[in-house]
């Protein structure tokens, strides 16, 4: 009796949530909501860069950004000085511009995403005061400020917490839209709306309509009042800006970069909806398995009332007034919202749990209510007093996180490596790991190596060990390695092989550093590589979206490289060309060596044309060629 005579006294209260539509003046509600927004912002600025940098993300978009800043090209992201087109640009132009205002540091990286936060906390505030009242909008805007998931996600260099805030942008463009009462207010929230939708796809490409598909089946199902037919200039505009700001960049990769739309499709369309080939949760039971805890505990400490309100929602379907009220059209886009979207996560095949980030919009919506209806039931300085303690725990969570060991991070990996006394200028080489923010933390040259026949499928594949012993020979520059444990032996028996010794220091994370001298001696020597080995490296480094040769500055197939140089006319016939020769640029061809495509050394105009538009391993039309290696049987007679 008394535990339903409470859930009555809760249900009238939320009511009298909904029917209490008193208002602050306009200026008294902008200053609580410039108040709550710096408040929500210093809480997400908090610790931000007490914590290093982790693999394999936050490495990745660190890398890239950095990439820009140094080389000036901001439209095509590179990773190590390779182009990564895993993600539009973004998410690496907001880091890159963190880095150039506060300086290199991780808080400096992670300041857009606390601006993100504090924004989509404003935003979900904002459009619930146009469903409720105001101290419901209030609420709102805290609910998703403390909620474990977004709070947590601000600290994390990913796309979500960006895609997060345009997608809630789009919300509340809609349905100021949807409310105007002008077609030149339509029209004006039409064009945020448009912008809001070309931003999200420029944060994440596609998943931005995955997350804003609800506002289309939402304005399908109101379509046949007249007052939202008369809308459709307003869409129309939204449409426009959108296309307007999302397609220029796209088809400015797609024609600079050959494969880049065939890699674009399958990255970030069909290879995530229907393929398995990127290993992200594939099972059938993998949505409800990351998803379901996803949700459920990334709604904490809010999620008790989340649960109560769906199943009270669910229970009060159809049953008479309280049905009516539930088919309300703001409780029909909120069905919606969060339904659709979920639905196609759970059933797409690449699932991770920070893809549904945007729902906690909704949720936090949903949640509202029943916090503000426990408001007028109860004591204010009792729920402050528990958000107090909820907040304190939330910030301590996040410093106890920069002094908690992890394999991941690269900051004390980086701190390792300097006290082994690797210099910061010397080739460092990961087999098998991901070490891409080492860059932020001072190593300038940095590369992957897989040992593995089948990596991820990534537009510019790692290389393989047996190409860059080739390229250790050409060059003779000293490297040192980081790999793991496990990879450390098969490691250190290659090198073996191929008559390099290695001298190796452990790490206190999981990794062995194997350190190699320059070895002038081998440079008139062929690298010893069986036919099984040459066959596996031609297989793995087929390029799945190219089958030619590219520009050398973009991207190039590696399966062309030379493994032994014919002698130079020059001099030396193991030493590369004069710079005067190298100097001069070849397209469609390929340099033998990574570092000097970087370094712009690339091969000379003398060789002959037939090569330079064809692999070297065909003919080159009878012409000797000393870059083909070894010269084929018609370029012998």
């Amino acid at each position: 009796m008394q535990a339903s005579a409470r859930s009555d006294a809760l249900v009238r209260a939320e009511a009298a949530t909904v029917v209490s539509r008193s208002r602050p003046s306009a200026a008294a509600a902008a200053g609580q909501w410039v108040l709550l927004f710096a408040a929500v912002l210093s809480l997400g600025l908090l610790f931000q860069g007490s914590r290093g940098l982790w693999e394999p993300d936050e490495g990745f978009y660190a890398n890239a950004a950095l990439n820009m800043l140094e080389s000036g090209d901001w439209a095509l992201p590179r990773l190590n000085g390779e182009p990564f087109l895993d993600k539009p640009p973004l998410v690496y132009w907001s880091i890159a511009a963190g880095v150039r205002l506060l300086g290199r540091s991780e808080g400096a990286a992670r300041a857009a995403h606390a601006f993100a936060f504090a924004a989509t906390a404003l935003l979900v505030g904002l459009l619930a005061g146009r469903w409720w009242s105001h101290r419901v909008a209030v609420v709102a805007a805290l609910v998703y400020a403390t909620s474990l998931a977004p709070f947590l996600a601000a600290n994390v260099l990913t796309p979500d917490t960006l895609l997060a805030l345009f997608s809630t942008s789009a919300y509340y463009a809609f349905w100021r839209l949807r409310e105007a009462a002008r077609g030149d207010t339509a029209i004006g929230w039409g064009a945020v709306l448009g912008v809001a939708l070309g931003l999200g796809a420029l944060a994440k490409g596609p998943a931005i309509l995955v997350v804003t598909a609800p506002l289309a089946a939402f304005a399908a199902l109101s379509w046949r009042h007249r007052k939202h037919r008369l809308r459709l200039a307003a869409y129309a505009v939204a449409a426009l800006l959108a296309l307007a700001l999302a397609v220029p960049w796209y088809a400015y990769v797609c024609r600079r970069v050959p494969g880049a739309a065939a890699y674009l499709l399958d990255n970030q369309v069909t290879g995530r909806l229907v393929s398995a080939r990127y290993g992200r949760n594939d099972s059938w039971s993998g949505g409800l398995a990351v998803y379901g805890p996803t949700l459920l505990l990334g709604s904490l400490p809010w999620t008790p009332l989340l649960v109560r309100r769906m199943w009270r929602a669910r229970r009060q379907t159809g049953a008479g007034r309280r049905g009516a009220r539930s088919r309300r059209p703001e409780s029909v886009l909120l069905l919606v919202w969060l339904a659709l979207p979920l639905a196609v996560f759970v059933t797409a095949r690449s699932r991770l749990p920070l893809y549904v980030l945007p729902l906690f919009a909704p949720l936090a919506l949903l949640a509202a209510r029943p916090v503000a209806a426990l408001c007028r039931l109860r004591r204010h300085e009792a729920l402050k007093a528990s958000l107090a303690v909820w907040i304190v725990a939330l910030c301590a969570l996040k410093l106890l996180l920069a002094y908690v060991p992890s394999r991941r991070d690269s900051r004390a990996l980086a701190r390792e490596m300097a006290a082994q006394g690797v210099p910061r200028s010397q080739l460092v080489i990961c087999v098998d790991t991901k070490k891409n923010a080492l860059s932020f933390y001072g190593q300038d040259h940095l590369e992957e190596v897989t040992l593995s026949s089948q990596a991820y499928p990534f537009f510019s594949p790692a290389e393989s060990l047996a190409v860059e012993l080739r390229e250790m020979a050409e060059d003779g520059e000293p490297r040192t390695f980081v790999v793991s444990l496990a990879n450390a032996r098969p490691l250190r028996r290659a090198l073996s092989a191929a008559g390099y010794a290695a001298t190796s220091s452990r790490l206190s994370p999981p990794y062995v550093l194997l350190a190699t001298a320059g070895r002038d001696a081998l440079r008139a020597a062929a690298v010893p590589v069986s036919a099984a080995d040459d066959a596996a490296t031609d297989g793995q480094r087929a390029h799945p979206f190219t089958g030619r040769p590219t520009p050398d500055h973009l991207y190039a197939d590696r399966r062309h490289r030379a493994v032994v140089r014919q002698p130079d006319r020059a001099g030396d016939p193991w030493h590369p060309p004069p710079a005067t020769q190298r100097s001069q640029r070849c397209s469609g061809w390929r340099c033998s060596s990574r570092r000097r495509r970087r370094r712009g050394l690339t091969r000379p105009a003398t060789a002959s044309s037939a090569c330079r538009l064809s692999p070297p391993s065909r003919c080159c039309n009878g012409k000797a060629c000393r870059w083909c290696s070894p010269p084929p049987s018609c370029c012998r007679r």
